[in-house]
């Protein structure tokens, strides 16, 4: 094979070979392994990388940059964009250097490599709608989606499987909304660890290169004329989306009375019910149990497998949190008897917000009189899925359920690889993932979940419940109370009559009465 190692550069010093280039550029997420394919692709070893790439919670790329590489006859020419940390929240910067990204590959890239860890999700989907977003329907032609984690769409059973089996099992399990969005680029799709050895990422290499080739034969490469048009289109669709959550809000004015009521009444019998099971189950012995909380992706069956010794949950990688309802198990570690409650993943493309938080009550019974803890389940990066997790706990079980939760970051092999302790990774992290932290009291833990060695596990275990011991010392009860998720309910409560009398003062007493009135005559 004929590959040389890359080197930076503009892209002028390389006109005279045009005929001859192959323009990439490569977008993802912060922390997805974008910066190490770049490296991958450019053959580069552990020592002389173009592209600075480490175990951080913020985007080690801060700008777009290129490098290139003679291939098997063609120079490769690789761009490598800042990170971003949610699709939904994109700033003008990350913008400014996604458009940098193409400038560097004028006239025009052939392949734009979306940059994913495994299991589908809705980040997947959001990435090829940004990508869809800034630079239009065209560039979709464009796309191949790259899978940096492969051992993470492998469950432990799936050794004979060949890479095209894993990839037809990710679109088979991916939600409609992917599956609508890569018609476009013909499932286009590629495993590439960027930890395998050398050899074996070249491999995978000559054949992301062919990729590339046939959509060039096919289609060309994406033109200025293409972008131009994809921005006409974009402010086309801000003016839209403006008319759209205008109706949007008068619809849901429109709405809210009844929805008020309804959930009144069905807070009412909820609670009813609540005080029933309670009565039954406050006379059982007490028992030190904790809950784990999360969202899809985060891993927090393999975590509960590992607190318990042995494969009880079920875990896998398909597009959608495994667990559909709440399972516990108990073992005795040091004398002291641990239950574990595994959940739903709290963003489960595939459950209700009805469904996961009536699983969340069911657990909260389960773990009668009360759960000493709940685990926050991240692989280590913020995102406003952990932030949203924290609002909807609070909503759920008031604001004291934060003295009580515990953020369990689970790719502590990450850490090792970069020779990184806890204390050095959060010092370096973002200042949302430190204040994250400080919301749950400081109190954050390391652990790999996927580890087989049992003198770790014991090791981790003994920590976790040190944690724990810290709430008991700090607190006057040493769980989470009946009494607390009670007040909760009335804060709730509270807090939605509030709620009704601002749209009673907005809409008036007349229209209210009118509404009132029709609602009954209805029933």
């Amino acid at each position: 094979m004929s590959a040389n190692l890359c080197k930076k550069g503009n892209h002028s010093d390389h006109e005279e070979n045009i005929q001859h280039e192959i323009r990439i550029i490569l977008i993802g997420k912060t922390g997805l392994g974008k910066s190490s394919l770049g490296n991958s692709i450019c053959g580069s070893r552990e020592k002389n990388v173009p592209f600075k790439a480490a175990a951080s919670s913020s985007s080690v790329t801060q700008t777009s940059e290129c490098a290139y590489r003679d291939y098997n006859g063609c120079k490769l020419c690789v761009i490598d964009t800042a990170g971003f940390c949610d699709t939904k929240q994109l700033n003008e910067i990350v913008i400014a250097q996604l458009k940098k990204g193409f400038q560097l590959a004028s006239p025009g890239p052939h392949a734009f490599l979306i940059i994913v860890n495994g299991r589908c999700t809705d980040e997947h989907i959001g990435i090829l709608a940004l990508l869809q977003k800034i630079f239009g329907k065209q560039a979709l032609k464009h796309c191949i989606i790259v899978i940096t984690r492969e051992n993470a769409l492998r469950n432990d059973d799936d050794d004979q499987l060949s890479d095209a089996e894993l990839i037809d099992r990710y679109f088979n399990e991916a939600p409609q909304s992917l599956l609508d969005l890569v018609t476009n680029i013909q499932k286009r799709c590629i495993l590439i660890e960027n930890r395998a050895e050398y050899e074996i990422r070249e491999q995978k290499i000559t054949h992301l290169v062919d990729m590339i080739k046939t959509i060039e034969k096919e289609n060309g490469y994406y033109t200025n004329q293409m972008f131009i048009e994809a921005e006409m289109q974009w402010k086309q669709w801000e003016k839209d989306e403006i008319e759209r959550q205008e109706l949007d809000r008068e619809k849901r004015k429109e709405n809210l009375r009844k929805q008020i009521r309804q959930e009144n009444r069905s807070r009412e019998e909820a609670l009813q019910q609540e005080e029933q099971m309670y009565e039954e189950l406050r006379h059982e012995e007490e028992c030190l149990k904790r809950e784990i909380l999360s969202w899809v992706l985060s891993g927090k069956s393999a975590l509960g497998n590992l607190i318990l010794g042995y494969q009880k949950f079920k875990t896998g990688a398909g597009a959608g949190s495994v667990t559909r309802e709440c399972e516990s198990s108990s073992i005795v570690f040091n004398n002291r008897n641990i239950t574990v409650i595994d959940t739903p993943g709290w963003f489960d493309t595939k459950l209700s917000n009805e469904d996961i938080s009536k699983a969340l009550t069911d657990s909260y019974y389960e773990a009668a009189p009360g759960p000493h803890a709940f685990l926050i389940v991240t692989a280590g990066r913020y995102t406003t899925e952990a932030e949203d997790t924290l609002i909807s706990l609070e909503r759920l079980f008031g604001s004291s359920v934060v003295d009580y939760c515990i953020v369990v970051i689970t790719h502590e092999d990450d850490l090792r690889d970069d020779d990184k302790t806890l204390d050095e990774y959060l010092g370096d992290s973002t200042s949302q993932l430190r204040c994250f932290v400080n919301k749950c009291g400081g109190r954050c833990t390391a652990v790999n979940s996927k580890t087989k060695d049992s003198d770790e596990r014991k090791t981790k275990l003994t920590e976790l419940l040190g944690c724990i011991d810290n709430i008991f010392r700090k607190k006057q009860t040493s769980y989470y109370t009946h009494e607390l998720f009670e007040r909760a309910a009335q804060d709730e409560a509270e807090q939605r009559q509030k709620e009704e009398e601002r749209v009673r003062r907005e809409w008036g007493e007349e229209e209210i009465r009118t509404e009132i009135f029709q609602w009954f005559a209805g029933e």
